[in-house]
C-alpha cells in the first residue's frame, strides 16, 4: 500500500461540517433505485424535476444530454425497444451521499440480437426541492456499451474529450499513490473546489489549491501519515466529468478505517476544477477523523 506523504506541520483549514439536504437526497435516491430495479418508469419519472437534465455517457445512439421528462422517457423507451424489454438495472451497494448529490453503485444488463451486455457503473443524482434535477451516468465498460447500443454520428469529439479527461484523472491518482504532490498540484486547477462529505473536522467546501493541500496535510497529520488510496477500481467518464471507484484506508492510535468510496471529478481545460467525494460508510469515517 502506497501512502501520501505530507509534512506534519502543514496547517489544516477545514470549513466545518458539510451542510446540505443529504437525508432528503438519500430518500429520493432510494425511491429512484427501487423503481428502476422493477422497471417502474412511471414512478421514476414522477421523481423528476420539470427541467431535469440527463447526461448519458459514451458515443452511441442514446449518448448526450437529454432535457426534460419527455426526452428521457423517449430514451428509456428506445432502450427497451432495442433490447426487447430486457434492459435492467440493479443497485450493487447502498447510495453514497454528499450534500444534495448521491452516487449509486449499479449493475446494468441487456440482450439484443443474441448479444449480451452486463457491467457495473455509477448513477450520480442531484436532488433539488425533493426532485431529481440532474443525472450523470458512468459505465465501467463504455466501449462495450457503445458497441452494444450502436454508434451515433457526431459523437467522436465527445468521445475524445472523455478519454482525455480520464487520462488526466488516472495521472492524478497515480501521483497521489506515488506521493508526487508536485504532480498533484499541477493537475489541480488553482481555483479548484473540493467538497468533502460528512460531519467531521475536514468536512465542507474547500476552495483553492492551497486550501485543498492544507486539508490533505491535516488528514495526514491526524492519521499519522497512514491515510492512503490503496486501490482505484475503475475510472468512468461522461463528458467533462470522471467518476472513480476507490478504496481508502487510514489508522491512528484510536483505531483504523478501510472502506470503498466514489470520487467524482469535473475537469476544465485539462485541469481538475471540482472534486466531490462519497464514502460507503460516512458514520465510521466521521468517527475516524473526529470533530
Amino acid at each position: 500500500m502506497v501512502t501520501i506523504e505530507l509534512h506534519e506541520d502543514e496547517p489544516t483549514e477545514g470549513k466545518g461540517p458539510a451542510m446540505g439536504p443529504t437525508t432528503t437526497a438519500l430518500r429520493i435516491a432510494r425511491q429512484y433505485v427501487d423503481a428502476v430495479s422493477v422497471k417502474d418508469f412511471a414512478t421514476v419519472t414522477s421523481l423528476f424535476a420539470d427541467g431535469i437534465v440527463w447526461h448519458q455517457p459514451g458515443a452511441n445512439r442514446f449518448s448526450g444530454t437529454h432535457r426534460g421528462t419527455a426526452a428521457i422517457t423517449e430514451m428509456f423507451g428506445g432502450m427497451m425497444t432495442v433490447t426487447d424489454g430486457t434492459f435492467g438495472l440493479e443497485p450493487t451497494g447502498a447510495p453514497l451521499a454528499n450534500g444534495a448529490l448521491v452516487a449509486v453503485p449499479v449493475r446494468f444488463s441487456a440482450r439484443r440480437e443474441g448479444v449480451e451486455m452486463g457491467m457495473t457503473g455509477i448513477d450520480l443524482l442531484r436532488v433539488e426541492d425533493e426532485r431529481i434535477a440532474e443525472v450523470w451516468l458512468f459505465s465501467a465498460g463504455q466501449q462495450g456499451e457503445d458497441e452494444f447500443w450502436g454508434p451515433a454520428s457526431g459523437r467522436e469529439e465527445r468521445k475524445t474529450m472523455t478519454s482525455e479527461n480520464i487520462n488526466v484523472v488516472r495521472a492524478y491518482f497515480q501521483a497521489i499513490q506515488n506521493g508526487d504532490l508536485a504532480k498533484v498540484g499541477e493537475l489541480l486547477d488553482e481555483t479548484v473546489v473540493w467538497h468533502q462529505p460528512g460531519a467531521n473536522q475536514f468536512s465542507g467546501e474547500h476552495k483553492g489549491r492551497d486550501a485543498v493541500f492544507a486539508m490533505l496535510g491535516g488528514m495526514m497529520q491526524t492519521s499519522q501519515g497512514s491515510f492512503a488510496i490503496d486501490a482505484v477500481h475503475a475510472l468512468m467518464g461522461n463528458g467533462d466529468t470522471v467518476a472513480a471507484t476507490i478504496h481508502f484506508t487510514g489508522r491512528h492510535e484510536r483505531g483504523s478505517m478501510g472502506m470503498d468510496g466514489v470520487d467524482v471529478l469535473r475537469l476544465k481545460d485539462g485541469k481538475i476544477a471540482e472534486v466531490r467525494l462519497f464514502s460507503a460508510d460516512q458514520t465510521s469515517e466521521d468517527a475516524f477523523w473526529g470533530k
